[in-house]
């Protein structure tokens, strides 16, 4: 080991809150085979992908964001969808989804 401390990886968190009647939040746990954090029941988020930085997401946004910005919000909406089934995001009452590679 050299001592060197790697750079920080983009990456996004959400925390989903609830005041029914008290407050709740949503966490989901790590799978247990996991190597770091294995069975640590934890907040949705992770790393930003490469399609997270697509420009096509713009589209589907409903704000004019940076594109390191919008590649914050788009992991951090698929990481909660991949992570606990639960979908963030609608357009003009359409299932938000990720572009193809192909697309």
């Amino acid at each position: 080991m050299t001592g060197e401390k790697e750079a920080p990886k983009p990456a996004a968190t959400v925390l989903l809150v609830r005041d029914a009647p008290e407050l709740e939040e949503l966490m989901v746990r790590r799978s247990a085979g996991m190597a770091f954090g294995a069975s640590a029941w934890v907040f949705p988020g992770g790393k930003v992908a490469g399609a997270d930085a697509d420009p096509r997401w713009d589209e589907l946004s409903d704000g004019d964001y940076r594109d390191y910005e919008r590649s914050l919000r788009i992991a951090a909406a698929r990481e909660v969808f991949e992570e606990s089934g639960l979908v963030l995001a609608t357009r003009a009452g359409a299932m938000a989804r990720m572009p193809t590679p192909e697309e």
